[in-house]
Formats: C-alpha cells, sequence, structure tokens
C-alpha cells in the first residue's frame, strides 16, 4: 500500500469551491469532506492551512489589502463625488487605525427618511478582527436604509464619539433635529450626549426588557415574567404622564416595588417612555433596525478589509437600483406598507358613530369616546401624534368629512418621498488601475489579546482515534458508563 502525501496547497485546490460557497465553513468539515468524497485522511493543521491558503487565492492577503485604502478612498470620492470618507491612519500616518464611509447617495437619500438614525456595532470576524459600526435609517416603506459605517477596533468611548463626530460633519447642513436609538452601551450614551447634545436619544425596548428579566431569579415562573414585561411595556407605551404614573403603579404591585424601583433608578424617562420622550421616533421602540443591518452584512465580515467595503458598496448599489425599479411601478400616492396598514386601521371602526363638534373637531364613539382635531392632527388616543399617519379613529372621521386621507399623511410615508430616497446612485469603482501593494505603505492595526486563558490542549482531528470508554460495572466498552449500563451481570 502506497501512502500519498497530501499538503495544504492541494487541499487548497480541492476546496477552493466549497471556501467560495461557503466561507464559514470549518477545517473539521473540510476533514469529514476530503474523507468521504475523496479518501484522503489530513491532520487538522494541513486543513487549516489549505483553507486559509484557498480564502487568499479568493480574496487576497489580508495585511496586503490594507495598502489599498489610501489609492480606495481616494477614487470612491472622485467616482461618486460628495460623499464623506475619512481614512485615520494613526499619528505617523503609517498603521490603520479607523476609517468612516457615507456615500453621497445615502446622504441625498437621508433627506427624504424621517430624521431617525439606529447605531450599533458589530464584531469583525476577519484575521484583524475589529468592530464594524453601522448608522441606520427606515425608509417610507418600513426598510433598511444603511447610511454610514465605520470599521474601528472596538466599541470605545473614543470609537463611537469619532463616529457620530463623523456623522455630524455630514449632516451640518441637514437642519432637522436627529432622534438616535439604540442599546444602552455606556459609550453610545457618552458619544450620543456629547457630540449630538440636543438630539434625543431611545433605548431599544428589546434590551430593556431583557434587562428587566433578569432582575428576577430563574425560580420564577416564565409566566410571571411575560406579564411584568407586559406591564412594562404599557408603561413605555403610555402616551400621558397620567397614565404613565398608574401603569408605573401597576407594575411596582405586581413586579414588587424594591426591584421595579432599582430598574429605573438608573433608567431615565426621557431614554423610553413615550410620555417623557423629548423628540420624534415615529413609534419605534426597539433597535431591530441594526440587527438587520448586522444580519445584512454577515457574510462580509470576515472578509479582508479592501474586500469587505467594496463589498458592503457593491451591495448598497443594487439595492438602490432594485428599490428604485420596483417603486417606478407603484400606482398608489403611499408606500405599500403604509397604504396595507391604513386599509387594516379602516376596516376596524366603520360602524363607530361620529360626531361634529365644529369645523375640524369631532368626537368618536368607539369602546371609549375620543376626540379627533384635523387641524391639529390630534387624536387623544395620541396614536397619529406618535405615528405621523392617521389612527384608527381620525381615519374614519377624514372618510366621514369626505376628505383625502393621503393628505393627512406625513410626506415621509408617500411614494415621491420613497422615489426621492433612491434617486442618486452609487456608482463603480473598477480597480483596474489599483496600484500594487508595495507602491502604498499602510500597516495594518495592531491586534488585541483576546479575553480568557488561552488554550493548552490541542483539537484533535476526526480522523484521530478516540479513547474508549469502559464500563466500570460491566466490563464492557460498548459506549457507555456505569450510570446507563443496563447490562444484566
Amino acid at each position: 500500500m502506497y501512502t500519498v502525501a497530501v499538503g495544504s496547497r492541494l487541499v487548497s485546490s480541492i476546496v477552493k469551491d466549497k471556501v467560495r460557497s461557503n466561507p464559514l465553513v470549518r477545517p473539521i468539515e473540510l476533514i469529514t469532506d476530503l474523507k468521504e468524497n475523496y479518501g484522503l485522511d489530513i491532520p487538522y493543521h494541513v486543513a487549516w492551512y489549505g483553507k486559509e491558503s484557498a480564502t487568499k487565492d479568493l480574496h487576497g492577503n489580508e495585511e496586503l489589502s490594507y495598502a489599498h485604502l489610501p489609492w480606495y478612498v481616494n477614487v470612491l470620492k472622485a467616482s461618486n463625488v460628495g460623499s464623506h470618507c475619512v481614512l485615520d491612519c494613526g499619528e505617523d500616518g503609517s498603521r490603520f487605525q479607523r476609517i468612516f464611509i457615507c456615500f453621497k447617495a445615502s446622504i441625498d437619500g437621508f433627506r427624504w427618511c424621517r430624521p431617525m438614525l439606529f447605531i450599533d456595532g458589530t464584531f469583525v470576524t476577519n484575521k484583524y478582527k475589529g468592530t464594524l459600526l453601522g448608522a441606520t435609517a427606515k425608509n417610507g416603506n418600513k426598510e433598511v436604509f444603511p447610511f454610514a459605517f465605520a470599521i474601528v477596533s472596538g466599541e470605545t468611548v473614543d470609537n463611537w464619539r469619532w463616529f457620530l463626530q463623523r456623522i455630524s460633519e455630514v449632516l451640518v447642513d441637514e437642519g432637522r433635529q436627529l432622534t438616535f436609538i439604540s442599546d444602552r452601551h455606556g459609550a453610545i450614551i457618552d458619544a450620543v450626549r456629547t457630540v449630538f447634545p440636543s438630539s434625543a436619544h431611545g433605548f431599544c425596548l428589546y434590551h430593556l426588557k431583557e434587562n428587566l428579566k433578569k432582575k428576577y431569579p430563574h425560580a420564577v415562573g416564565s409566566s410571571f415574567k411575560d406579564h411584568i414585561l407586559w406591564l412594562f411595556c404599557k408603561l413605555l407605551y403610555a402616551p400621558t404622564v397620567e397614565e404613565y404614573q398608574d401603569s408605573l403603579k401597576k407594575l411596582r404591585d405586581h413586579g414588587g416595588s424594591k426591584i421595579i424601583d432599582k430598574f429605573l433608578a438608573d433608567l431615565p424617562v426621557q431614554n423610553f417612555a413615550n410620555a417623557f420622550f423629548p423628540g420624534k421616533r415615529y413609534g419605534e421602540v426597539s433597535n431591530a433596525l441594526s440587527e438587520s443591518f448586522n444580519s445584512w452584512v454577515k457574510d462580509v465580515r470576515r472578509l479582508p478589509i479592501y474586500e469587505m467595503i467594496d463589498t458592503i458598496r457593491i451591495k448598497m448599489m443594487e439595492m438602490i437600483s432594485r428599490r428604485k425599479l420596483a417603486s417606478e411601478k407603484w400606482s398608489s400616492v403611499l408606500c405599500p406598507v403604509i397604504e396595507d396598514e391604513l386599509k387594516n386601521l379602516a376596516a376596524k371602526g366603520r360602524h363607530w358613530r361620529i360626531c361634529r363638534a365644529s369645523e375640524s373637531i369631532f368626537e368618536v364613539h368607539a369602546d371609549l369616546s375620543v376626540m379627533v382635531n384635523l387641524d391639529e392632527r390630534f387624536c387623544s388616543c395620541y396614536q397619529w401624534q406618535l405615528l405621523g399617519f392617521p389612527c384608527q379613529h381620525a381615519i374614519q372621521v377624514i372618510q366621514h368629512s369626505g376628505l383625502c386621507l393621503y393628505n393627512f399623511v406625513d410626506e415621509y410615508y408617500k411614494a415621491d418621498f420613497y422615489r426621492a430616497t433612491y434617486a442618486t446612485h452609487i456608482f463603480p469603482i473598477p480597480d483596474i488601475e489599483k496600484p500594487p501593494p508595495g507602491d502604498v505603505f499602510l500597516l495594518p492595526p495592531h491586534t488585541r489579546k483576546p479575553p480568557g486563558r488561552p488554550p493548552t490542549k490541542r483539537f484533535k482531528s476526526s480522523s484521530e482515534t478516540k479513547r474508549q470508554v469502559k464500563c466500570k460495572r460491566c466490563g464492557s466498552c460498548d459506549r457507555h458508563n456505569r450510570r446507563t449500563c443496563k447490562v444484566p451481570i
């Protein structure tokens, strides 16, 4: 029998297609695949080096990828005039620190979106690690609109301040009052307070609910916790101070005043409660949009930095083109999602009694009696003011008066605003004139030691023989132990 020596280069040529289709494939999976399909029995380190070699052939050298960034930033500014790109190379200009990118298409498009930014960070999983910071908006059809992103060393106060400072430079002529939505990360809170002191900052409801749930021991039943979280949601959504106080009393009575008071002690009401929120967030109380952006870039976070940034650009370019073409086929004045939502609201109150008090003020007799003022765009249920489009009570009044419903919806939800959001394109960046990496000198960032104790034992390959477990009861090695032994003796 002959033994064939299999090296990492041979493994690289065999698994390249598999790595291309699934960049996150693990070396242990490659070992199994080569064993089953090719009859090759290779150790773990050969599979690991083979995958690394295949990744380098497909996407280039990660270290040299940083050398392309100065050229890329200059070409991006030339091909997409008006884009805001900042490459921070440290004091001596020789080593990458961080990069910020906001395309001209995003700057122009954001003017037609609601003045809200959802901000969050996610891990970069390539060789040099780091964090991808993102600021996203929501268009009139309630879809993700990527606004700006940055690659930094981590979610530190300095990096978040730097990121938001770059955003403030982009929006210096915006003239609108911004609202931020994020989790309760301390660095984000500090950065928003420092860079945008007059902007409202809302905390994500999902993270608040998770924090409140942890205040109760594991022994407490899930139904009790669900009830407490439901009461907390009523507290958050309460539109008036009186309703807030009433909801707070119920939450303290059911959840325990000591636990609830301790939880709310370091949670400013202006950062979560509708009754005290100083800005306008159009009913958005969750940072799920940032999570959608993180999922959107999940597959590109493991690429070398040059390829990562350019792949995000390509994905945004395709998104703009696709949504622009789709919106040109719309026949309605409103975005489809809002159109459907208004139809569902209109169907709820067709049999309500409506009384006119004056030319613009009405009383609607639903489950409760509410007042609607068309001139002020006001309803005493407060949903019209919070959402930016008529609530179910206002819809009935508008239709009863024979008025056009579209005239009472905020412009941000209309199809014309949506089309204007995607009127500016992102243009290609051909790399045919990209200089060789040796002509540009930019070193990769210093990496930090990962937390935790480093491993002292190597990972065994699947081909290595596993230790036989011998049962101390019957003495056999039939894959069971004394506790699970059922052999008669």
